[in-house]
């Protein structure tokens, strides 16, 4: 208790006391003026007068002021301290500032912590899942998988690989023994469709992951909040209960006859990540029990640029092409793929990516305009016959997306359109208007278009100088090269030719563009170092690629539209002394598969 003394004995006191736990402040004012006998209101001690008599009219007067006062509190409290210091009137109103604000801060009830349930816990867990994966990127995690008998002893173990995508339906659960080889896979493509694949053969002596059922399916069932909520059967049969470092939801429904059925399950998910990280499923099977025991032994996020299409495709949807008394190979498997590509379309060729592994399988991968023409492309592939494996990853850009988070991302600083420009515009101006005689908007327009059309030759460039350098130094083994028969060699010859005639006329385009000629006279033949090796061919296609895509990159951030800078990103001299290195490695590629396709064609008439 506190008590501060005032003037002509008044008094302001607080004390604090509690209440039911629950902290009460009380404020009092003492006031002698204010006080009142205790046997009676004032009127019943004060001595009766004449209210005829002299001095009458003011003492009713004074009484009636005194009772109006009276009945405002406030009010004398306040003419009070009109007659009091300064000082004695700031100490007061601070103290009551001060209880004031206690009072409040003591009686703001606390914020009600929300009851966690079964349901809230699956939720932010999933939530927590969507949001930590970028868009187009995939979650990829590993599992280890324990299946124990209802005794307790150990049936078999085995690892559970679990890729899945971002923004598509696409996942891939792929069961493996403690070593590594795949026992059985799970697939969902793009349009939903469930795919399924085990080996049926017999156990190796040693291999106990084996002993896993894959029948019953139970294995394709790893830690996830979603999938669990589904195996609960519904929010009445989930329970939840706090354990160290996270939460325990778990089902329990009635044991019934049916066979292979889940009758429990306990999913952990960690507090601090709200990640499902490990997992227990008991399975009834018949009169028998089993139950399968999931732990989280990896997990990580991949970005758009560490997803590869050839990822979502499980050993059920590779052709394995089988030998046979009349196989021809690894290697015409490889050139006949590439022929029916090369006999595509060129927006086809220009979409899928095929690539030869060391372990002479061969990927097929790309995006379509539609699905007929995936489809199309697909059944020409499926027709091959060879000794390899045939892995085809083809979509269509009219494959129905499923819904999916939309990030927004604020852009700043903002560029205005009209402050853009083609940072090297006098090198179009210079040959443009030298050419055409033009001037003002119509030379302006036609500056913009040349460059959209340089950009767009430059991209056609790196495609193909990219498929050459397949073609001729990744595909293909030098070995391989060397012992090709006539018939495969004029094939590769062939197939090799197409890109690099099509990287020739787009070079010739962009060097007549910017030096305003017609036509690009190519250099000279003699100038030009031949190619007398396979393994110089090689090298010669791979250093071809590099120095397109260098190339390409000049050619971008010298012709694309930019803001206003204050210098050009490449100098002309630098540009034209790439497109030259270009051109001459170009060059000697070319003569070098005529020179071949020409003794070829002697050897054949001969």
């Amino acid at each position: 208790m506190a008590a501060v003394d005032l003037s002509d004995g008044r008094q302001l006191s607080v004390s604090l006391t509690l209440v039911g736990g629950a902290p009460v402040i009380d404020v009092s004012y003492y006031d002698p003026l204010l006080e009142v006998g205790v046997d009676g209101p004032p009127s019943a001690q004060a001595p009766l007068s004449d209210p005829l008599g002299p001095g009458s009219g003011d003492t009713h007067q004074s009484a009636v002021e005194v009772s109006l006062k009276g009945d405002s509190w406030l009010s004398r409290f306040l003419s009070n301290f009109k007659k009091r210091r300064a000082w004695t009137i700031a100490i007061t109103v601070g103290l009551c500032v001060l209880i004031v604000l206690g009072i409040a801060y003591t009686r703001t009830p606390a914020r009600t912590k929300q009851q966690a349930t079964a349901e809230t816990i699956l939720a932010q867990s999933l939530e927590r899942a969507t949001g930590a994966v970028p868009p187009h990127g995939a979650l990829h995690e590993t599992f280890s998988l324990e299946v124990r008998s209802a005794q307790g002893k150990a049936i078999g173990t085995a690892e559970v690989d679990l890729l899945r995508s971002a923004d598509r339906p696409l996942q891939t659960l792929r069961l493996r023994t403690p070593s590594g080889d795949a026992v059985a896979s799970h697939w969902i493509d793009v349009s939903g469709k469930v795919r399924d694949f085990s080996k049926t053969e017999r156990s190796k002596p040693g291999i106990t992951a084996h002993a896993i059922s894959v029948q019953d399916k139970v294995w394709q069932h790893p830690p996830d909040a979603a999938d669990f909520e589904q195996l609960a059967g519904g929010d009445q049969y989930l329970k939840l209960r706090e354990v160290q470092d996270g939460y325990e939801v778990s089902f329990k429904r009635p044991a019934t006859s049916e066979k292979g059925l889940i009758v429990e399950g306990r999913l952990v998910i960690g507090t601090a990540t709200m990640r499902p990280v490990a997992e227990t499923l008991r399975v009834q099977d018949g009169n028998d029990t089993r139950e399968y025991l999931f732990k989280e032994l990896r997990y990580e996020v991949l970005r758009p640029e560490q997803v590869r299409a050839s990822d979502f495709i499980p050993d059920s949807y590779s052709y394995t092409l089988q030998r046979g008394a009349n196989t021809i190979g690894d290697l015409r498997l490889t050139l006949e793929a590439l022929q029916i590509l090369g006999n595509q379309p060129q927006n086809i060729q220009a979409a899928v990516d095929l690539v030869r592994h060391p372990d002479d399988s061969v990927d097929v991968s790309g995006v379509l305009p539609t699905r007929q023409e995936a489809r199309s492309l697909i059944q020409s592939l499926r027709a091959l016959r060879g000794g390899a494996t045939l892995r085809i990853d083809l979509h269509s850009a009219d494959e129905p997306q499923t819904p999916r988070r939309v990030s927004t991302i604020d852009l700043s600083p903002s560029v205005s359109i009209a402050t853009d420009r083609i940072p090297l515009d006098s090198m179009l101006r210079e040959s443009l208007g030298a050419r055409l005689g033009l001037s003002g908007a119509e030379l302006d327009e036609q500056v913009q278009q040349a460059a959209r059309q340089i950009v767009a030759r430059s991209a056609r460039v790196h495609r193909s100088a990219w498929a050459a350098s397949q073609i001729g130094s990744q595909d293909f083994r030098s070995s391989e090269l060397s012992a090709m028969s006539a018939q495969d060699r004029q094939l590769w010859l062939a197939l090799l030719a197409r890109p690099l005639a099509l990287c020739d006329e787009e070079l010739t385009a962009i060097a007549a563009t910017l030096t305003g000629e017609r036509t690009s006279v190519p250099p000279p033949q003699q100038n030009i170092d031949p190619i007398s090796t396979v393994r110089e061919l090689a090298i010669t296609a791979d250093s071809l690629r590099q120095n397109a895509d260098r190339l390409d990159g000049l050619l971008v951030a010298g012709f694309a539209l930019s803001p206003e800078v204050s210098s050009a990103p490449v100098s002309p001299a630098e540009l034209f002394n790439q497109l030259a290195d270009v051109q001459r490695e170009e060059r000697r590629l070319v003569i070098t598969v005529q020179r071949l396709q020409h003794a070829a064609a002697i050897n054949r008439t001969e």
